[in-house]
């Protein structure tokens, strides 16, 4: 499944570059309006390597602070999925490495976005401790903070760590909430901020057991440079004279294709150029681990939470199996999830609908197989009741019963007796 994922993405690359605004050089262009709203202030973490295995803990963290899940969109790096290239392109907003004209973070972020964001002040922010010790004024609307001990975790073999990854990886995320809110709460930030979270690339564990199609004691033979376990760079014209089963084992990234400094083999499948532990994760590949990425969007929440509502999309049946069409709407400025949708009439057999996500001020459409029965009492004929079961902000929430009229009709129904008039 990750080689066909890697396949597609390999693919149709060009096209993807061209035309998806889910690229993560789209972030800060295709946020903008987050970013420039109203008088408010912005932290932007981007969190190196971080995958989608942590934004559940990292939104429990936020949540616990007071801060609230407002947006969740999936992003795909740039490749290969390593850090100077999708980085950069992140940072910059350009679908090429190529396109980079700075070289340093600060510049990129501090100068490349001033015409675009017109008078919104942008400052690169290296580590943790520099945004502690920013001045008591705050003087940009957006900070920009670099995040990379995640990334430094999961290179690490466990026992070099001690704990397990998924152990340490929480104690600095908890850090990490615990110092942005700090700064928000000293600059007395907490009503007019948005905390944006997002990634470069994320990585992947190749178990040593898993089969390498690439010998690694011949990776040398063959002038391949910045050797690493799932990319490495070559010189120009030099893929065609790689043996056969090492081109079949990689994929190709061409630097008139992919817009880099260099051509790229990247290993395909599980394999990789360098010998890996059961423990370590490794990135720069095409499968979903290494290059699909989160951005997620936290604010701090003040109304009280109102009920899903549900419309239908038609209301007249018939006794037999039905197609419920309806769409269900969110009424909140702010998310809801792990949404469940039953129907509690006693003359109806259906299954629930589940929905694991719907954005703020959005609806969707969605429909249920449901066999409506000659049973029941009349009220049951007369509406289908619902019960909604949701996630808001961290608590569950459940609507009261929403009754919504309907008709039933006999499976067959006769206008005019008169064509039975001629039979014997």
């Amino acid at each position: 499944l990750s080689d066909m994922y890697a396949s597609w993405l390999y693919s149709n690359w060009e096209a993807i570059r061209a035309n998806s605004k889910r690229l993560v050089y789209n972030i800060l262009p295709g946020n903008y309006d987050d970013f420039v709203q109203g008088e408010s202030e912005n932290v932007m973490i981007v969190i190196d390597n971080l995958g989608w295995r942590y934004v559940d803990v990292l939104k429990a963290f936020f949540e616990n602070a007071g801060f609230n899940l407002v947006k969740k969109k999936s992003y795909v790096s740039m490749l290969p999925s390593n850090t100077e290239i999708s980085k950069k392109c992140l940072l910059a907003g350009v679908p090429t490495y190529n396109e980079i004209d700075n070289s340093q973070y600060v510049s990129i972020v501090e100068k490349g976005w001033v015409p675009f964001f017109k008078d919104s002040a942008f400052q690169y922010i290296s580590d943790l401790k520099k945004l502690e010790n920013t001045p008591d004024v705050v003087e940009h609307q957006t900070y920009v903070v670099n995040y990379l001990p995640i990334d430094s975790a999961l290179h690490k073999k466990e026992k070099e760590l001690g704990v397990p990854h998924d152990e340490h990886i929480k104690m600095l995320l908890s850090y990490l909430v615990k110092s942005i809110t700090g700064f928000i709460e000293r600059h007395n930030l907490q009503d007019d901020i948005t905390i944006h979270v997002t990634s470069d690339h994320g990585s992947t564990r190749i178990p040593e057991s898993l089969l390498n199609g690439i010998d690694t004691k011949d990776v040398k033979k063959f002038g391949l440079t910045e050797v690493t376990h799932r990319y490495a760079a070559l010189e120009p014209e030099q893929f065609s004279a790689l043996p056969d089963n090492l081109r079949e084992d990689c994929f190709f990234l061409a630097r008139e294709i992919f817009g880099n400094e260099l051509d790229y083999i990247c290993a395909r499948r599980g394999n990789r150029f360098v010998p890996t532990e059961g423990s370590q994760y490794v990135h720069g590949g095409l499968s979903p681990e290494e290059t699909i990425v989160p951005y997620l969007q936290f604010r701090k929440l003040k109304a009280s939470v109102q009920h899903l509502t549900i419309l239908l999309k038609q209301a007249t049946y018939r006794y037999r199996l039905e197609t419920v069409e309806f769409e269900i709407a969110n009424p909140n400025d702010y998310p809801v999830e792990d949404v469940i949708v039953e129907v509690v009439n006693s003359n109806v057999q259906s299954e629930p609908y589940r929905l694991d996500w719907l954005q703020g001020k959005k609806k969707t459409s969605a429909s249920m197989q449901m066999r409506f029965k000659k049973v029941g009492h009349k009220g049951d004929t007369e509406n289908l009741r619902f019960m909604v079961l949701y996630t808001c902000n961290g608590k569950q929430h459940q609507t009261e019963e929403i009754r919504l009229p309907i008709t039933m009709k006999a499976m067959f129904e006769m206008k005019d007796s008169s064509i039975f008039d001629d039979w014997d």
